[in-house]
């Protein structure tokens, strides 16, 4: 059995799946966390089918948004008992529309997933995290800086993070934990193929934004987001409080 578990949050799909599935080639344990029991359970399942062993797989159903279940949930992970290797703070709500057009659910869902849920998470998991002096990897965006329209509260929430995570690096370093900040582009995962099928853009201002991109005008992968994760995660213990940003140079 692996003897370094990494919890990630959002693990059924996207850039979650992606980087569990690279953790588990490289011999770590992970503890997936996801709102679709069943989703989660069938990626557990296709892990296995593919030569992992099923001991190195935990799953835990837990909506982020419901805050007040993250503790009792979370620290009752059996794989976290010996300590926390590493935190993908994944999991996130992107609603995309103009401000003046949320509602007050969503605005609410939004602070309590992008926001909220995270800070909570790390609280609960940094006394596993001290175990092993551990690393916390957050997923971010790119849109915390680039000004787009119907972007204004995702893009805020991602930016709120951005900060925590260089201000909290000046309080864990002293505990032996790191924390980063991962931020990509646009990236090809199940989200945004919804975006793209309910035409939240028009095939010409996808086709015009691929060209934009100087790297093969294509979106990223989930996996080459997972490999930035990876080198965050086990990379150099000097680099912390850092943002890798990862979006093919994009204009």
């Amino acid at each position: 059995m692996a003897e370094k578990t990494i919890l990630i949050t959002g693990g059924s799909k996207g850039i979650g799946q992606a980087t569990a599935q690279l953790l588990l080639e490289h011999g770590f344990r992970v503890i997936l966390i996801a709102r679709d029991e069943k989703r989660l359970n069938e990626v557990r399942d296709d892990f296995v089918a593919a030569g992992h062993h099923q001991q190195d797989i935990e799953v835990r159903s837990l909506d982020m948004a419901d805050v007040e279940q993250i503790e009792p949930v979370v620290s009752n992970c059996e794989l976290l008992q010996n300590g926390l290797f590493g935190l993908v703070s994944n999991a996130a709500v992107e609603i995309l529309k103009p401000a003046m057009e949320f509602s007050l659910d969503e605005m609410e869902q939004t602070w309590r997933v992008n926001i909220l849920g995270p800070i909570r998470l790390i609280q609960v998991c940094y006394p596993f995290l001290k175990m092993q002096q551990g690393s916390i990897v957050h997923i971010g965006s790119i849109s915390d800086f680039n000004r787009d329209a119907n972007y204004s509260v995702y893009g805020g929430s991602k930016a709120f993070m951005k900060g925590f995570v260089g201000h909290a690096a000046q309080e864990m370093g002293p505990d032996g934990v790191r924390i980063n900040i991962v931020s990509p582009g646009a990236t090809d995962t199940p989200l945004m193929q919804h975006f793209i099928e309910k035409g939240q853009w028009s095939s010409e201002e996808i086709a015009e934004f691929k060209q934009s991109i100087p790297v093969e005008q294509r979106f990223a992968t989930a996996r080459e987001v997972a490999e930035t994760v990876f080198f965050a995660l086990t990379g150099p213990r000097y680099f912390h409080g850092e943002d890798l940003r990862i979006y093919g140079a994009h204009k």
